[in-house]
């Protein structure tokens, strides 16, 4: 996954998240493997977002 933020400050910031999770040839268990990790890999992203020293920079003025 890939986030970019954008500040009414003129400043931003990217990143990027890869969550490994094991998926299945049988299309019902593959989505459903996809599905119950998509909540754990957004939680990684935006705490990575969070505890990055670039994100107080986006809401100093």
């Amino acid at each position: 996954m890939r986030l970019t933020l954008k500040s009414s400050n003129g400043r931003s910031m990217s990143l990027t998240e890869s969550y490994p999770y094991t998926t299945s040839f049988y299309g019902e268990t593959a989505c459903n493997q996809t599905a119950q990790a998509l909540m754990p890999a957004v939680q990684d992203l935006v705490g990575k977002a969070v505890r990055s020293p670039e994100f107080k920079t986006l809401v100093a003025q």
